[in-house]
């Protein structure tokens, strides 16, 4: 409970609430009585109040515990505000509480600071939002960051996610291949992280640089007690069939049809041959059997066609189709494939 005459400046109305909800200790869920009574010294988080001046944001909440002579929290001194622009625009090393961290975090990781992946480490920590910096844990810092770090090596659509401990939202960072991300995507990947933590999008930050992957930082707010439960892979796992393009598709299919080998010559080959039209109109599997009527040519094969009754023969559930490249019809997918194929 709050000390009554205690606050000044915007607390000094004892009934200026902070924390929604939070004002009745002996009435909180167990989870969120055990964070509050966690031996941390000092605390950063957002409050639900957003400020009325400077910027309408959410106003940063800095805590700090006071303990009794056997080291037991017995109440905290809180302080409300916003961060002056220097604390978002300097370099993390620069503020004493963020250099300790990210110190701590490199050392952790074990890289020599001078050393490749030491320097990309860096990196990826400098320039982390600054919010999830500050309010990240030491433990969840290491793992983000190493998490990111992986993906310089193998980039794919990846799902880092910051519960707030006291259930008010999810902070989501997302990472997608640079030349995959747009607007729809953005929106798609919205749509299933408010579907997957049952909140609505608070707020969304992108970053685009000279990195290879793009980074989306969305804030789910949510309603405590109403997040289901979720296993974060599961929804990464969505967002990354959200993410797929038609070459990915193409890719699967050829290494299902012809094995993984073969499957990557033809990528090379085929990848991105076909026009922008065939690709929104035309089935995957429906690609992979023309690459295999173009491939009959480029053999010795004279003339390779397929007709638009022959490509839905070949669809699951038909009951037959034409297996003769040279009895097909007029090739639907452009009429200049049939002349180049034959002139071969």
């Amino acid at each position: 409970m709050v000390v009554p005459k205690t606050g000044l400046g915007i607390l000094r109305d004892d009934d200026f609430s902070v924390f929604d909800g939070l004002r009745h200790f002996a009435g909180l869920p167990p989870d969120i009585q055990e964070f509050l009574r966690q031996k941390r010294l000092l605390t950063i988080s957002k409050s639900n109040q957003r400020a009325t001046v400077h910027r309408p944001a959410h106003m940063d909440a800095i805590g700090i515990k006071r303990f009794d002579d056997a080291g037991e929290v017995i109440g905290e001194r809180l302080f409300l505000g916003l961060f002056t622009s220097l604390a978002y625009s300097r370099n993390p090393r620069a503020i004493p509480v963020l250099r300790l961290k990210v110190q701590r975090t490199i050392a952790r990781a074990g890289f020599s600071p001078t050393s490749h992946d030491g320097k990309a480490l860096q990196h990826i920590l400098d320039t982390l939002p600054r919010d999830e910096l500050l309010q990240m844990n030491e433990d969840e810092l290491f793992e983000t960051a190493l998490g990111v770090l992986n993906l310089q090596e193998r980039q794919r659509i990846a799902l880092f996610v910051r519960r707030d401990p006291l259930e008010r939202f999810i902070s989501c960072l997302v990472y997608v291949p640079r030349d995959r991300y747009n607007t729809d995507l953005r929106r798609r990947m919205a749509a299933i992280l408010e579907d997957a933590f049952k909140g609505r999008v608070g707020g969304f930050q992108t970053q685009l640089d000279e990195s290879v992957l793009a980074r989306l930082h969305f804030i789910i707010e949510t309603t405590r007690g109403e997040i289901p439960a979720f296993e974060t892979k599961d929804v990464e796992r969505r967002l990354a069939e959200a993410g797929r393009v038609w070459f990915d598709r193409l890719q699967e299919a050829l290494a299902a049809a012809e094995g993984e080998a073969a499957a990557l010559d033809r990528l090379r080959r085929y990848g991105n041959a076909f026009p922008t039209a065939y690709r929104e109109t035309v089935p995957i599997a429906e690609a992979v059997f023309d690459i295999g009527c173009i491939e009959q040519v480029l053999g010795g094969t004279p003339l390779g066609m397929s007709s638009i009754g022959a490509r839905a023969a070949t669809r699951p559930g038909s009951a037959s189709r034409s297996s003769t490249p040279a009895t097909r019809s007029r090739c639907r997918t452009c009429c200049r494939c049939s002349r180049t194929w034959g002139s071969r």
